[in-house]
């Protein structure tokens, strides 16, 4: 059977509290991650970007390399894009990269991720391109993953909401559209991942599952004391499943069939 399991974890922001993440908890809660990552024994790690809530540009720096010691503790590989948050001082860290994990291609695409913008957040041609070129090539089944969800509806960038109008069109790229057309086209995609929006989610959208997973550190609602969600998931994909489990203080779980692959 083909089969490649991996943990995920995103939107750690270590660094200060602020708002509702309490960046502050990070390196506790990764200690939890660390733990459940020793009992389950995937073949990989995924990190899906704002490793650190920025500063300024030392602080990021230092930022970085703290949670950088602390994935190199882990005694097996781990495969980052980059958030907003690492790229706001510091510049890209992670470009786009694939990697083959038993019989299954990853794209870790790592495109345009600038915020705060005037016009929101926006695909170059570049980017775009990289992409394309990857699944036109891929003969295996395929896991996007990016920082910024990709299963955005025509709604989700109307300016005239109300949330848009808090976040700048910062939640999704207006491309989003075009994006799915290409993964469809391709017929090896099963699963695209992401974080970015501090959300569970789960949306199926011709064959292919979109899932969006809460970061680790951001407030619970609506606890007595601050307490964050320690939200990190495990996924495995085999010929006919794909099997998502998030532990934390709201744990989720899926089970969900996997698309053929043409």
């Amino acid at each position: 059977m083909n089969r490649v399991s991996f943990a995920v974890v995103t939107d750690i922001h270590h660094g200060p509290d602020t708002l509702g993440k309490l960046g502050t908890t990070a390196l506790n809660c990764l200690k939890d991650f660390k733990k459940a990552i020793s009992m389950v024994n995937p073949d990989a790690i995924v990190c899906m970007g704002d490793d650190i809530t920025s500063v300024n540009m030392i602080d990021d720096l230092k930022s970085h390399k703290t949670i950088e010691d602390e994935f190199n503790k882990m005694a097996m590989p781990s495969y980052r894009v980059d958030g907003n948050h690492d790229r706001h001082y510091v510049g890209v860290r992670q470009t786009s990269h694939a990697q083959d994990i038993n019989g299954h291609r990853f794209l870790f695409w790592c495109p345009n991720v600038k915020l705060p913008s005037p016009i929101g957040l926006y695909l170059p041609q570049s980017d775009i391109d990289w992409l394309s070129h990857e699944l036109k090539t891929t003969d295996k089944p395929t896991i996007v993953i990016s920082h910024i969800p990709l299963d955005n509806e025509p709604d989700d960038n109307r300016r005239d909401l109300a949330f848009n109008k808090y976040v700048g069109l910062g939640s999704y790229y207006p491309q989003g559209p075009q994006i799915r057309k290409m993964m469809e086209d391709c017929k090896k995609v099963v699963l695209c991942m992401a974080g970015h929006r501090h959300i569970d989610q789960l949306k199926t959208l011709n064959g292919i599952h979109y899932i969006t997973q809460q970061s680790l550190t951001e407030k619970v609602a609506g606890a007595a004391t601050p307490t964050p969600h320690n939200a990190f998931g495990f996924v495995e994909i085999t010929d006919k499943f794909v099997i998502y489990r998030k532990q934390g203080v709201q744990p989720q779980s899926y089970f969900l069939p996997r698309k053929p692959i043409i």
